[in-house]
């Protein structure tokens, strides 16, 4: 009886954190290269790819330190092993940035009520590669990436109606003057299960592309491309990825920054269904970003 007051208690206070809630703080953890404190911040993250080929792993270990974020790597293909360590130095302000160490952050924020706003701008070797602004609301994300060199920039705002997140991006991938790229993607929550979820895209057109049952997808419609499911341990909670073309996973293990309990009272038990592979997909894998403006990658 005793056990069970005491974990009433517990889920009284717990994070009560759902698949929409969990892709949101690593979205923002991540875009901010990975200096936002927003509710969770990533720790580690593990990737698997290659499935039925040459298998690839991959794990990240993020490590804070004071004015320096350090990451390290690990990476293994076939008998391959591969492991290093990268490291970025943190700038309040440019009049900072020596070309010291190979890869420098300059980092500008301030909050304007509910808003925390971000001026981000990245260095290699001394020389600007981009220039982003970021804007985090307890409900979305307006980010602006602008690519110093080439003159690329895309503009992407994130925002939850209905318990679904909106994703949409406007680049310009023929030249700076340009807005010729529009994107949708849509985070639907499952309907019985609120850790899980499913990244929908909307077909640009471009290539071949099939659903989950064979069916070729039109210019316009949506399809399903991305599974996620959220396991909470004690720390935090991880946000697991699973790409149904191909089947690569990727988890990214986040903590929450307050070091509250998550809702860890209730064990989830939930596991990522993987379903058989297909071979009728879009070869080319549609990540959530066609297009990445360059940015310090741990």
């Amino acid at each position: 009886m005793k056990r069970f007051v005491a974990l009433c208690f517990l889920v009284g206070y717990a994070h009560a954190i759902t698949c929409i809630d969990a892709v949101l703080m690593e979205r923002k953890n991540e875009l901010s290269g990975f200096v936002a404190d927003d509710g969770a911040y990533l720790d580690s993250s593990y990737a698997k790819y290659g499935i039925g080929g040459e298998e690839t792993v991959s794990t990240q270990k993020i490590t804070r330190l004071d004015g320096q974020l350090i990451a390290t790597r690990y990476k293994k293909r076939g008998d391959e092993v591969r492991m290093d360590t990268a490291a970025m130095a943190i700038r309040k302000s440019e009049s900072e940035v020596d070309g010291s160490v190979e890869y420098e952050m300059v980092v500008r924020k301030d909050q304007v009520k509910d808003t925390l706003n971000f001026n981000l701008m990245y260095y290699h070797l001394g020389k600007k590669v981009s220039d982003d602004q970021l804007k985090y609301y307890p409900h979305g994300i307006w980010t602006s990436y602008t690519d110093v060199e080439e003159g690329y920039r895309d503009v992407t705002d994130y925002h939850v109606q209905n318990d679904t997140l909106f994703q949409i991006l406007v680049g310009n991938d023929h030249g700076p003057t340009s807005s010729d790229t529009l994107e949708y993607y849509i985070y639907v929550p499952d309907q019985t299960d609120p850790h899980k979820c499913d990244l929908w895209y909307r077909h640009d057109g471009i290539g071949s592309v099939t659903d989950l049952d064979g069916h070729e997808v039109q210019a316009g419609e949506f399809y399903k491309n991305y599974g996620f499911t959220v396991v909470e341990n004690e720390r935090g909670f991880v946000l697991k990825r699973l790409r149904y073309h191909d089947l690569r996973v990727d988890e990214y293990y986040m903590v929450y920054s307050n070091g509250a309990l998550s809702s860890i009272g209730v064990p989830t038990h939930a596991k990522m269904r993987v379903p058989k592979a297909r071979g009728s997909f879009d070869v080319k894998g549609r990540s959530i970003n066609k297009k990445i403006p360059y940015r310090v990658i741990f």
